[in-house]
Parts: structure tokens; C-alpha cells; sequence
């Protein structure tokens, strides 16, 4: 909060207000659920800072969007699969994204293009853990060389000097082969060594095998979500996801970026290459350098800046929350409970990896049991509390009627777009939304839905589910 408000004293000074929340943008790491995302809201407004719940926004998904808003201001033709792998100080993010774009003309308005992000991973492991490895490294180096620094009476201090001589190496090793390595306390005479890119290499060898794997979540989960684009292509089942070798997930990938300070070690990019192709991978803003002087490490600050493209943006999760509400007969007391929270994973790495199944499964609770008579309804709101329809048609519908009765309840939500639900008189019904969409407050009003395709609809249709539209019985 405090470092918040001081943003704010910095942005007055330079006559720059922070009071419209349609020009403010935060990132976080991919892995943060609604919660989190709630907190940092209320904190900025604590500080001072006009923000929504369009406000929020993930790291590795804005630096795709830089990357793209590049190469499309310049006419190029963006249009496939974008892989992005965001490793900075404190988290590996990676982001999978489909772009439906095309070239702009000489003076021609230019049309931002349409972003589907399939699948949004991330670990609390990047350049912190290579540090950790490197002053190991250190400490084993000094005690060869008669210092030891376990054993010295300023050792907690001394370990934090050499984790910023880790980092300074880590910059320095980025373009060389070998560096010197200076501690530089002030006051402790410590003995200065050599540490090449190769050790280096080694001490990150294993966190490096650990981000390649999320890499390979990330692309198995982005085959399960739902895609509009091109093709409109299917969804997978996870036993048809695991059964793809690394060249086959290699081969839907169009782009590669990356971001991050980490992005500039050499062995991120070789192993990328590996994985992916080397001809694929594009380092900052542009391949293989920086020349357009967009730097690796301002990617997410510029993606946050291109508030029209994230507008025209869909998610692999539902970044609102599914409410069912109802009325007491008895007393007229309104009472609900949260089916889905926003931005909760729908599924988690063990259901990739080891079952057939990636939907989001809601019971209610035992210690929070639902009326055994009644009617209610499936509503949506938003991030911040704002109540949304659905649509279909043109059709605005505030929800979907839910009977209560001895029957089990449930709703599912999948990747794919598609809601299950069966209620307590044992109706079933589903529907799919159209798209995940990014919440845009007053902007974005419905959440769109459709028929299913005939083969996964058993006779459903929009039409035919018994809606919500009338007071309740």
C-alpha cells in the first residue's frame, strides 16, 4: 500500500492523475486467483489509485500483448499460436494465446486484433531460486580459496552481499563467457574469483528442466480450452493431450516470446529452441535483440498500456463469479452461495497429467445445506460485486431458474466453455458461453452463451431451458 501511495505523489509530480480507473493498469503474476486479485484492488484504492477489475491484469498475457501490438503497428501479420514465458525475480509465468489478426494498409484504421488466451500457468520459482543456487556456488568457491563464510560472525550479511554479486553476474554472464566475480563489502576484505557461464549453466540446470515442464502444462492445458479463431477448433480431453509427444505440441506453436529479466540468459533461450525451434523464438519486442528499444524486462509495463487490445481479449477462466441466490418463503430472507470464484483454476496439473476429466466440479457444501423446496437462480457477477446478464440472441437474461429439492445439486464449468448444471428436482441442462470474456465493468454488461453442438446438447437448446425471467413462484 505504502509503495502505492508513493507511486501516486510520484505521478502528481509529474502532472500525471491516477483518478480514471479506464487508464490505470496493474499486473500479476498468472497463478493469482480472485482473491488475490480482490486484495490488490482494495489496497490501490486504499492508496489512492481509481482501479476496477479490468485494472488487473496477467503479467505474461500483457507481454504478449506488447509483442503483438509491435509487430501489428508495423503491418506484419500476427496470426496462430503464441507461446509466452515470463521469468523474472519471483515467478515463472507462461501464457498461451491464440491471435486472430491481420495486416493493416497504409492508411488504414488500424484494428486490433482478437486474443484468446488458452491456458495461463505459473510457479514461484525464477531468477530468486538461480540466486540461491549461485551463492551456493559462491560459498563453495570462498571456502576453496580459505574464506569461510558459514562460519563468519557477519555471515547473515555477508549472504546478502553476495546474492547482489549473483545478480550482477547473472547480467554480466548474459554476454560473456566468464566474469570476475567482487563481492565488494565495504568493510570485509572478501577474495574475488572467476564464475563462468558454464557453472552458471549447471547451478541452473535443474530449475531450468522444472520451468520446461510448465512450458509443456501450459501447452497440454491451452489444447483443452476453447479457441475462437481460425477453425474454430475443438478442445482435447487430457488422455489426447498426454499422448502428444514434444514435437507434436511443438508443432501448433507459431511464436515464441520472452520476458523477463531471465529472458536474457542464453541457456533460457537454447532450451526454449530445443523445445520449440529456435527459429520461433523472439526475445523482447523483437527476434533476437531489442532493436525497436522495447527491452525484455518492459514488455509487461508496455502490454498494460494497450488497454484496446486487452479489451478484445477472452480467457481460459471465468474471470467473474457464478452466485446461486434465493428467497426464505418462510422469513423473505435473501440468501446465496458462491458456485465459482473468479479466476480459480477449473482444473489443477494433477487432472492434466494423471486423469481424464479438467472440469470444475461444485457441490454444495455439508455445513451449508440448500433448501430442500424452492426456486432460485445461477447469477453472475463481477470481480467487484457488479451483477451481469447473460445473453443469447439479443436476449438479456438475469438467470438461470434453479429448483431446490432431494436430488444432489451440481454445476460444472469447463474449459471448453461448457456449463453443466443439475438441480435439487433433478433438471439438468447446459449451454456454453461464448467466450470467457475479460470483465470491462460497465462496458462489458452480458456474458454471451449458445446452444451446444448437436452431438454434446442430448436435445438441449437455449431456447427450451427453463430461464429465470419471472418473479418467483
Amino acid at each position: 500500500r505504502e509503495i502505492l501511495r508513493e507511486l501516486v505523489v510520484v505521478a502528481e509530480d509529474a502532472y500525471v492523475s491516477l483518478n480514471d480507473e479506464t487508464e490505470v493498469r496493474l499486473g500479476c503474476p498468472a497463478m493469482w486467483e480472485g482473491d488475490q486479485r480482490r486484495r490488490l484492488i482494495q489496497l490501490a484504492k486504499e492508496a489512492g489509485v481509481s482501479v476496477s477489475e479490468s485494472t488487473v491484469i496477467d503479467e505474461p498475457i500483457a507481454a504478449g500483448i506488447a509483442w503483438i501490438n509491435q509487430r501489428t503497428r508495423r503491418g506484419e501479420h500476427v496470426r496462430g499460436k503464441l507461446l509466452v514465458f515470463d521469468m523474472g525475480g519471483g515467478t515463472l509465468d507462461v501464457a498461451v494465446l491464440h491471435v486472430d489478426g491481420r495486416p493493416t494498409q497504409p492508411g488504414e484504421k488500424r484494428i486490433p486484433p482478437v486474443i484468446s488466451v488458452q491456458s495461463s500457468v505459473g510457479v514461484d520459482e525464477a531468477g530468486d531460486a538461480l540466486d540461491d543456487a549461485m551463492e551456493v556456488d559462491f560459498v563453495g568457491r570462498l571456502a576453496g580459496l580459505g574464506f569461510n563464510v558459514e562460519g563468519h560472525p557477519s555471515r547473515e550479511e555477508l549472504i546478502g552481499w553476495l546474492r547482489r554479486a549473483a545478480r550482477v553476474a547473472k547480467v554480466e554472464l548474459s554476454v560473456a563467457e566468464e566474469t570476475t566475480v567482487v563481492v565488494g563489502h565495504p568493510s570485509i576484505e572478501v577474495p574475488t574469483f572467476s564464475y563462468s557461464r558454464q557453472e552458471l549453466e549447471t547451478a541452473f540446470a535443474p530449475q531450468l528442466d522444472r520451468a520446461v515442464e510448465v512450458v509443456r502444462l501450459a501447452l497440454r492445458s491451452a489444447l483443452m480450452a476453447q479457441v475462437k479463431g481460425p477453425g474454430d477448433q475443438r478442445a482435447m480431453t487430457p488422455a489426447a493431450a498426454r499422448a502428444l509427444s514434444d514435437i507434436d505440441l511443438a508443432s501448433g506453436v507459431d511464436y515464441v516470446v520472452l520476458a523477463g529479466g531471465m529472458a536474457k540468459i542464453p541457456a533460457v533461450r537454447e532450451r526454449l529452441g530445443l523445445l520449440l525451434g529456435g527459429d520461433r523464438i523472439w526475445v523482447g519486442a523483437d527476434e533476437g535483440s531489442s532493436r525497436s528499444g522495447i527491452d525484455s524486462t518492459e514488455m509487461i509495463a508496455l502490454g498494460l498500456s494497450f488497454h484496446e487490445d486487452s479489451d478484445r481479449m477472452n480467457l481460459h477462466r471465468p474471470g467473474f463469479d457464478f452466485v446461486l441466490e434465493w428467497t426464505d418463503g418462510d422469513t423473505g430472507e435473501s440468501h446465496e452461495a458462491v458456485v465459482y470464484e473468479a479466476y480459480k483454476p477449473l482444473y489443477t496439473p494433477e487432472q492434466v497429467f494423471h486423469r481424464n476429466s479438467t472440469k470444475y466440479l461444485w457441490r454444495p457444501a455439508a455445513a451449508s445445506p440448500l433448501p430442500r423446496k424452492g426456486i432460485g437462480r445461477l447469477t453472475v457477477r463481477s470481480l467487484t460485486g457488479e451483477r451481469l446478464d447473460f445473453s443469447y440472441n439479443g436476449q438479456r437474461l438475469p438467470g438461470i431458474r434453479m429448483e431446490f429439492g432431494s436430488r444432489d445439486f451440481i454445476v460444472t464449468l469447463e474449459p471448453n466453455g461448457r456449463v453443466f448444471w443439475r438441480d435439487g428436482g433433478g433438471r439438468e441442462g447446459a449451454v456454453r458461453v461464448a467466450q470467457w470474456p475479460v470483465i470491462r465493468g460497465r462496458k462489458q454488461e452480458s456474458i454471451a452463451i449458445e446452444d451446444l453442438p448437436e452431438e454434446e446438447s442430448s436435445g438441449w437448446t437455449v431456447e427450451s431451458l427453463p430461464w429465470h425471467l419471472k418473479p418467483y413462484d
